[in-house]
């Protein structure tokens, strides 16, 4: 019988290498820089036969479970997360993150979703092009200046 992916997760090899991880990113989501939610490890591609803690290092990111959840969803359109900000919506018990990715074919583009905390799901998606976005500039600048200092622009 094969061992499930949650089983190998549970694996003390993976644990030591989720420990690694979280370590070098110094418990923080590298998007939004939040230290207080539950943070996960994201494998940026898988490679068929491979355990997860066969990876290298470089394979893995740090996020917190929102931005995990949204880089998750707009990993098949190719779509490179740079930079999240989040505001929590205390009446409608749901976070707000708006996440500005790069497209190979757009540009910076940002995408806007409502992830609910109970549930744990996306509730709303809505990806505005960079040419049509008013009142978060600060945001795109913010993540134009990180590119510039990584290299990347």
């Amino acid at each position: 019988m094969a061992t499930t992916y949650a089983k190998k997760l549970r694996n003390p090899l993976w644990q030591k290498k989720r420990l690694d991880i979280l370590n070098r990113d110094e418990w923080t989501c590298l998007l939004c820089f939040d230290k207080q939610t539950e943070l996960q490890i994201h494998h940026q591609e898988y490679i068929k036969g491979k355990e997860p803690w066969e990876y290298e290092d470089s394979n893995f990111k740090t996020y917190c479970k929102h931005c995990h959840c949204v880089v998750e969803e707009f990993k098949d359109k190719k779509l490179t997360p740079i930079i999240t900000a989040k505001q929590f919506n205390k009446s409608g018990n749901y976070w707000i993150l708006s996440t500005i990715f790069n497209s190979p074919n757009y540009g910076l583009v940002l995408a806007i979703t409502y992830f609910h905390e109970e549930t744990g799901e996306l509730m709303v998606v809505t990806i505005i092009e960079r040419q049509d976005f008013k009142g978060m500039d600060t945001l795109f600048t913010h993540a134009e200046k990180l590119l510039s200092l990584n290299g990347n622009l």
